[in-house]
């Protein structure tokens, strides 16, 4: 089990874009990472009232984790990650804390009164990644399939925000790359899933 605090930037981009910025990194012999994502929540969405997504994550080569992120600022998230011991064959539509054995997982459950059984899948969507490391942290080039729509953005994952900031900046503005508010992947489908 992991506990981090995950400081982030992102940007919505169009095809073009995305196609530009994966030219850009020369990404063309680079392994892509295929992971599906499966949101879970209570009927209530007592997870999203606290600023919160419970998710599993499963890798193409099987490998799979659970993770709360509860965002605390614009830029940042505590993010507490559970990597699975067994590979997930079946993605459950409901949970208990014998799927969910982190410690720290299972105190924020309970912290917040949550009962295992009234949570339950509530989204899914399937991402094409590519990872790019830099000296000040981590790009992330993402194509994502959601049930009812698909997007591209690039993130930056880095401990030194500012840093980040100037590098993220720098770099939409050498390729001509206009900066786009992204919510999270979350929120985005849950939009898409309106149609707003």
């Amino acid at each position: 089990m992991v506990s981090s605090i995950e400081r982030e930037l992102k940007t919505l981009l169009s095809k073009a874009e995305y196609d530009k910025l994966y030219t850009y990194f020369n990404l063309q012999n680079q392994p892509k990472i295929i992971q599906s994502n499966y949101y879970y929540d209570t009927a209530d969405e007592i997870f999203k009232q606290n600023n919160a997504a419970l998710r599993l994550r499963v890798f193409d080569n099987g490998s799979s984790e659970w993770t709360i992120k509860e965002r605390v600022s614009e830029l940042e998230s505590i993010e507490l990650t559970q990597f699975n011991r067994e590979k997930v064959i079946d993605v459950p539509q409901s949970l208990n804390e014998d799927i969910i054995y982190s410690a720290d997982i299972q105190e924020f459950i309970a912290s917040r009164n949550i009962v295992w059984t009234n949570i339950k899948r509530t989204m899914s969507l399937i991402t094409e990644r590519y990872n790019i490391d830099v000296p000040y942290g981590l790009y992330a080039l993402d194509y994502t399939q959601y049930p009812q729509a698909e997007d591209h953005e690039l993130e930056l994952e880095s401990q030194d925000i500012e840093v980040a900031l100037e590098q993220f900046n720098s770099l939409l503005a050498s390729v001509d790359i206009s900066y786009k508010q992204a919510e999270t992947k979350l929120s985005r489908a849950h939009r898409y899933s309106t149609n707003e």
